[in-house]
């Protein structure tokens, strides 16, 4: 092969990346977007919910990692919106400390399925982390015809190079989703709506308790000290019940 063939060859390669992943122009901030899909639409297909991330099934969380001096990942977890978006990414960084994040669906081309979860990542450069950064998110499922949906974060870059901070999903998101019984899913109780089936109201490991930052039942691991509780420090035990430690 010459070496027209192969420059030919890595063109078409890098493409088909950049088609499965959306990539930047190198006008911007963005380096790399990666967007999950509904993840509704995977467990019907699959007959697994969450196959993404699904250690935080129940939570939203933002979560960062310091890459590079100027450069850094940022994932957006359980983000809920419309169903059916084709999603495109894209990150401006805002002197001097503001990293807007955005995800557009252009065509708004949406299905009748109600609301899905998705796990946004964004990489980005040229921005300063060793600032703390503030995170201005922004979801717009029909740009320029519908309130787009936005959330807010600051990032504790200067002194953290990586971690994740989650609170508890909105429980009408949990119940649409079918995440009832389940470890901070909803509970099963007559007044949850879609969850009150009438079974147990948590699955035999857990028990049912109030959630002031769902405003909710919620089904949580009991416990007796903090090292009963999972994922990696972000559970306290509070009151026999792992709680989130800090919330966003």
């Amino acid at each position: 092969m010459g070496n027209r063939e192969l420059r030919i060859a890595a063109w078409i390669t890098a493409a088909a990346l950049c088609f499965a992943a959306a990539c930047s122009d190198g006008s911007g901030n963005l380096k790399r977007f990666d967007d999950s899909g509904c993840k509704k639409e995977t467990a019907l297909s699959s007959g697994t919910y969450a196959l993404s991330n699904a250690s935080y099934d129940g939570l939203q969380c933002i979560q960062w990692k310091t890459t590079a001096e100027t450069a850094m990942t940022v994932t957006c977890i359980n983000f809920a919106n419309a169903c059916g978006p084709t999603w495109k990414g894209d990150a401006v960084f805002e002197p001097p400390s503001t990293l807007r994040l955005t995800v557009d669906n252009p065509g708004c081309m949406i299905a009748a399925c109600g609301s899905c979860i998705y796990d946004w990542t964004f990489e980005v450069d040229k921005v300063e982390p060793e600032k703390d950064l503030k995170l201005a998110i922004e979801a717009n499922y029909c740009p320029g015809k519908e309130k787009p949906d936005t959330w807010s974060f600051t990032i504790p870059s200067a002194r953290l190079a990586s971690g994740i901070v989650c609170r508890n999903q909105d429980p009408g998101v949990l119940a649409w989703d079918g995440e009832c019984g389940s470890l901070h899913g909803v509970c099963r109780t007559e007044s949850s709506g879609i969850c009150s089936d009438g079974g147990a109201p948590c699955d035999s490991d857990l028990l049912c308790g109030a959630d002031a930052g769902a405003g909710d039942a919620i089904c949580h691991k009991p416990c007796i000290k903090d090292s009963d509780c999972p994922l990696d420090g972000l559970l306290t035990c509070q009151g026999s019940l792992c709680l989130l430690k800090e919330t966003w």
